[in-house]
C-alpha cells in the first residue's frame, strides 16, 4: 500500500508542476515574450512539492509536452535556475539591431547562433555571486523587456523611474505597461483553462488568434 500511496502522491505533484509551468511560460507559449527565468526547488512548505527532484528526472518529457526548450543555467543552494524559451522568438529578440548593439558590450559578439548566445549566457551567469559586479543584467534582453529599461537598470540615473511592475520601468512606460499587461493577462487565460480542467497547450493557436485580434487587453476573454 506505501508505494502506491507515494506512487499516487508523486502522480499529483507531477501535475502540479506541469500546471504550474503551463501558467507560468503561457506568455511564451503564445510567443508573447521570448524567455522566462524559474528557480526550481523542493519547498514544500510553499507548497510547490519536490519541483527540483521532479524536474531533473522529467525535464525531457516536460519539454516535449510544452513543445518548449530550456537551457538550464545555474545550480544554487535555493534550487535550479532554468530559463525556459521559444528558440525562434528569442533568437529574433537578441538579433535586432539595438539589442545585438547593446549585447556586444558584454561578450555576445561572436554570437552567430541561439546556442551561442545560451552559452555566453550561462558563462556569465555562473560567475554571479552576491559580491560579484558581472551579474548578467543584460539578461532583461533575453526575457523580453524593452531596451530602454534593461539599459535605464544597469546606467543607474540616465532615465527616470517611471513605473514598477515585472520589471522596473525607466523613461516612458506605455510599451512596457502594456507588454505587462499582455503577459500577465496570458498567464490569467491560461490558469482559467487549468481551472475549467482543460489543457491550456491545445488551445495555444485558438487563444492567440484571439489576442491577435483584441484591440485591447481588456478586451480578452477568459475562456
Amino acid at each position: 500500500m506505501v508505494p502506491v500511496l507515494g506512487t499516487v502522491e508523486k502522480e499529483k505533484q507531477q501535475d502540479c508542476l506541469l500546471k504550474y509551468l503551463m501558467v507560468r511560460l503561457a506568455a511564451i507559449l503564445m510567443k508573447l515574450k521570448p524567455s522566462c527565468l524559474l528557480c526550481l526547488c523542493n519547498c514544500e512548505k510553499s507548497g510547490g512539492g519536490d519541483y527540483y527532484d521532479l524536474w531533473k528526472e522529467q525535464k525531457a518529457g516536460i519539454a516535449r509536452k510544452l513543445k518548449i526548450s530550456f537551457k538550464e543555467l545555474k545550480d544554487t543552494f535555493w534550487g535550479k535556475q532554468v530559463l525556459f524559451y521559444n528558440p525562434e522568438v528569442l533568437f529574433k529578440t537578441v538579433t535586432q539591431p539595438e539589442n545585438h548593439t547593446f549585447l556586444k558590450k558584454f561578450g555576445y559578439s561572436s554570437c552567430k547562433s541561439i546556442e551561442d548566445y545560451l552559452d555566453t549566457l550561462k558563462k556569465r551567469f555562473c560567475t554571479f555571486d552576491k559580491s560579484d559586479p558581472l551579474f548578467p543584467h543584460e539578461m532583461g534582453i533575453f526575457l523580453g523587456y524593452p531596451l530602454k529599461d534593461v539599459k535605464g537598470f544597469i546606467e543607474k540615473g540616465t532615465l527616470p523611474l517611471t513605473a514598477t511592475g515585472r520589471w522596473q520601468v525607466f523613461g516612458a512606460p506605455e510599451e512596457s505597461k502594456r507588454l505587462m499587461r499582455m503577459r500577465n493577462k496570458a498567464e490569467k487565460v491560461f490558469l482559467n483553462l487549468i481551472k475549467n480542467g482543460r489543457n491550456p497547450v491545445s488551445y495555444i493557436e485558438q487563444v492567440s488568434t484571439h489576442f491577435k485580434k483584441a484591440k485591447d487587453v481588456a478586451a480578452i476573454r477568459v475562456f
